[in-house]
């Protein structure tokens, strides 16, 4: 699992039954969209 993955690698943690990514409050607006739209290419959903 990729959330798995992730986690043990530091880049997300899992808590309250949801992923989330670690240093992600520290992101502008600008990065995050970024974040999102190479995230979406490379799942193929673009």
């Amino acid at each position: 699992m990729v959330g798995r993955v992730l986690t043990g690698n530091g880049i997300t943690r899992y808590g309250d039954g949801v992923y989330s990514l670690i240093g992600a409050e520290e992101l502008s607006d600008s990065e995050r969209d970024d974040l999102q739209q190479l995230c979406r290419q490379r799942l193929g959903e673009v």
